[in-house]
Order: C-alpha cells, then structure tokens, then sequence
C-alpha cells in the first residue's frame, strides 16, 4: 500500500488530536455564540443595515455547529 502525503497528514492529525478535543473546540463557542446570536436578532431585527450583519452572524453559527458533526469526516 503506497502512502501519500494525504494520507500521512490524516494519520497524523488522528493521532494528535483526537475527536473529543475537536469536538470542545467547535462545541464552546457555539455554546456561547448561538443564544447570544438570537437574542441579538430578536433585537435588531428593525434594523435595515443589520441585515448584513446578521447573515455574518449566521454564518459564523452554523459554522460552529456544522463543524461539530463534519470536521474529520470529511
């Protein structure tokens, strides 16, 4: 079986960091962030110029949260 750098990078990055530190990584701040996110909505949502603001916010949320789930298996 020939190894490539891909797979070296992979077999490296399993052994060093685990899932579980991966996980709290991700898991933390979308702890922190997502309910303080909709409480910022709920407020702001009056505004015409928070639109884009908003979108951001979403943005960064989902990717604390998707990247729980997908991060390695991908």
């Amino acid at each position: 079986m020939a190894w490539s750098v891909g797979n070296l990078l992979a077999a490296l990055a399993v052994r060093i960091v685990s899932r579980r530190t991966v996980l709290r990584i991700f898991q933390l701040p979308a702890l922190i962030f997502v309910p303080l996110l909709f409480r910022w909505i709920s407020t702001s949502l009056g505004n015409a110029e928070s639109l884009v603001n908003i979108k951001t916010g979403i943005f960064i949320a989902g990717l604390f949260t998707v990247a729980q789930f997908s991060f390695w298996g991908n």
